[in-house]
């Protein structure tokens, strides 16, 4: 079974594993964001939507959010569950995502994304000027990694300590704002820089 037919059949079960999670951590990670500021959102991995119904409470009312999956049956059931004008949802690699955001989120997917510097390269491309990203994680880094070891297809899909993911964000261009990596969950919070130097 290749990861695909993986988050297809975790479909079923994802909204339980996700209030497995501190649901505390979540909402504190997303008040970090001035949701006033922003009006071209990506979530990445949206998963079944359970996580998009905490955006869109934020979500200002002339708002876009965009989000994506590699699943047919997670994103399936975000259209049954997320009845808002301001939502649309498609089924995507992060890497085929074309466009201009101004915040990127990625709740619960980092490590499913591949290589953390192609993370960022590619989030630069998507990102206007002073745009942010917001990771998260509601579980700690310990507890996914454990869970991850223990599923074939997942099994190499390692969330890495925050020190190391924001040393590769730095080098591509982002200052941080925030950090958080400990028993309760795993937050990274980023901002472009709005000149480079080349």
């Amino acid at each position: 079974m290749n990861s695909v037919a993986f988050f297809d059949r975790l479909s079923e079960e994802w909204d339980d594993i996700f209030s497995r999670g501190d649901i505390n951590v979540l909402e504190r990670g997303l008040e970090l964001v001035n949701w006033n500021s922003f009006t071209r959102v990506l979530e990445v991995g949206c998963a079944t939507g359970i996580e998009t119904d905490f955006i869109l409470k934020r979500l200002k009312p002339d708002a876009q959010l965009f989000a994506i999956d590699v699943s047919a049956k997670m994103v399936g059931r975000a259209i049954e569950r997320i009845q808002d004008a301001r939502f649309t949802v498609n089924i995507k690699n992060f890497f085929d995502v074309e466009g201009i955001f101004d915040l990127i989120l990625m709740i619960n997917v980092l490590p499913h994304l591949g290589e953390m510097e192609d993370v960022f390269t590619k989030s630069s491309k998507l990102l206007d000027k002073r745009g942010e990203i917001l990771i998260l994680h509601n579980s700690s880094r310990e507890h996914i990694n454990s869970v991850h070891s223990r599923k074939e297809e997942v099994r190499d899909h390692v969330l890495l300590p925050v020190e190391i993911v924001q040393e590769t964000a730095k080098n591509q261009g982002f200052s941080i704002l925030h950090t958080k990596d400990d028993e309760e969950g795993y937050i990274l919070h980023l901002q472009q820089f709005t000149q480079r130097i080349f």
